[in-house]
């Protein structure tokens, strides 16, 4: 049902996200069921075995996310009368908040990584905020030295084999510190 539903719709790297999700959370449970006989109760205690194992809330709502999709359109379809996923009750979100490096443990970290061959990915790291996919997945051509920025226009996305996929994230850099710390790592 799946392949139906959302292989046209999102990119071959979050269909393959969805599949691994499913197969983690989802085959041993429900996998085996006919559709037509799923429940709602049935999609709860999935959920709820899925939180006893020790998956977090973020983690089943995720699930529920492609789930709901994928059972509205057997709706449409008319494979079943109702969505189970509607019926479901979804775990509470508890709120962390992100810790982040003070400034003091940021000039720390990087003294210490001065040496590291990783050094110049963890100084554009820490001041575009830029994640590990997007800054590994940057090429020459993507900034903007003259104002120095760099322009995110592809990322990492790990399949079975490791592919870009374009993206038009802009980022706004403190002008200076990104050219300081480029001349730096250059010399």
């Amino acid at each position: 049902m799946l392949d139906e539903v959302a292989r046209i719709k999102v990119r071959p790297s979050t269909f393959e996200g969805y599949k691994a999700k499913l197969k983690v959370s989802v085959r041993n449970g429900i996998g085996r069921k006919r559709l037509c006989d799923l429940q709602g109760y049935e999609i709860q205690k999935l959920y709820n075995e899925t939180a006893q194992r020790g998956l977090s809330a973020v983690t089943i709502r995720h699930v529920h996310r492609i789930l709901s999709p994928a059972f509205k359109q057997a709706v449409k379809w008319k494979l079943l009368s109702q969505n189970p996923c509607d019926l479901c009750e979804l775990p509470r979100v508890a709120k962390k908040e992100m810790r982040c490096f003070s400034c003091g443990e940021t000039t720390s970290f990087l003294n210490h990584a001065k040496e590291d061959r990783y050094y110049a990915a963890f100084v554009l790291a820490i001041e575009t905020g830029m994640r590990p996919e997007e800054y590994l997945a940057l090429k020459w051509k993507d900034i903007d030295f003259e104002n120095g920025r760099p322009s995110i226009n592809r990322a990492l996305a790990i399949q079975k084999v490791v592919a870009l996929h374009s993206t038009n994230r802009r980022l706004r850099v403190v002008e200076e510190a990104f050219r300081s710390r480029l001349q730096r790592c250059e010399s």
